[in-house]
């Protein structure tokens, strides 16, 4: 849940209260979806940090942006936290489909 702030202090204001309302839920575990790239890579990293600091068990599910050659990093921003990411692919690959 994030409205994409552009401040640091907002991402992570934002991630808290994503955590702390885990939290008062009772949530044990939490799959966090991102749609998008760039910008909203530190919002998704930064609730998978605040939520796995708050004790929830946390996956993330998201596309990469590695490049035409797949060979750029995945990712804007990065946390040894973030260590159970799904990749649904990479959105600049080149897919060549034949003629109908």
């Amino acid at each position: 849940m994030s409205n994409l702030n552009v401040a640091l202090e907002q991402k992570n204001r934002a991630a808290l209260f994503v955590a702390q309302m885990a939290k008062s839920i009772g949530a044990e575990a939490a799959v966090v979806a991102e749609e998008g790239y760039g910008n909203p890579d530190a919002d998704f990293i930064a609730c998978i940090v605040a939520l796995e600091n708050a004790g929830v068990k946390t996956i993330g599910l998201t596309n990469e942006c590695t490049g035409r050659d797949g060979a750029s990093q995945p990712l804007v921003a990065l946390d040894v936290k973030a260590d159970a990411i799904v990749s649904c692919g990479n959105v600049s690959e080149m897919i060549i489909l034949p003629e109908l």
